[in-house]
């Protein structure tokens, strides 16, 4: 399993179908094996905040990769998230949560926002970070943007970071609402 396999890219790679099928099953699998839902949100449900460190010690936990340990936290939180995958400063993937309402402006290939703290270089996890709402997502159709979000970087080995966004709060961003820029 390479973390390609474990993205949620909406890309085939390439192959059939019925191959991707199997291959999302095969991951869904391996990721229960590995990290038993039950046992997983047991721990995360006691994170106040979405914090890298604490996946950092969940990846070291159940022995998995992080980035393994990401897509699980994303399938199983219950909090608007987003985390982005970037090399050198070039985004590779993000995934989100299924609370999360924006859509990311940044696509792969594409830098990281000139104003994120995620384009800064470091050595471990990132103070988080409050930054306007507009740096990171699209304007939603029937819900206003929040004026900030919360943001935290990890930086690993040879330029591999992965970011995390926190919108804390949803309620309250009626459609009417409008946010300067």
């Amino acid at each position: 399993c390479k973390s390609s396999d474990i993205k949620d890219s909406g890309n085939n790679r390439g192959l059939a179908p019925d191959q991707v099928s199997i291959e999302t099953e095969a991951n869904a699998f391996a990721s229960e094996l590995l990290m038993p839902s039950s046992a997983f949100k047991s721990l995360i449900d006691d994170f106040e905040t979405p914090n890298l460190l604490n996946l950092t010690n969940l990846s070291d936990t159940f022995d998995v990769s992080f980035e393994a340990t990401v897509h699980r936290y994303k399938a199983l939180s219950e909090k608007p998230l987003a985390f982005i995958f970037s090399h050198n400063h070039i985004v590779r993937y993000w995934v989100k949560t299924q609370q999360m309402p924006y859509t990311l402006k940044v696509r792969k290939d594409q830098a990281l926002p000139l104003r994120s703290a995620s384009r800064n270089d470091g050595k471990a996890v990132s103070d988080f970070e409050t930054i306007a709402a507009h740096v990171w997502f699209e304007p939603h159709s029937e819900l206003a943007l929040p004026r900030n979000i919360v943001e935290q970087t990890i930086h690993q080995s040879a330029g591999y970071k992965v970011t995390l966004l926190y919108v804390e709060n949803l309620f309250g961003l009626e459609y009417d609402q409008t946010v300067d820029f």
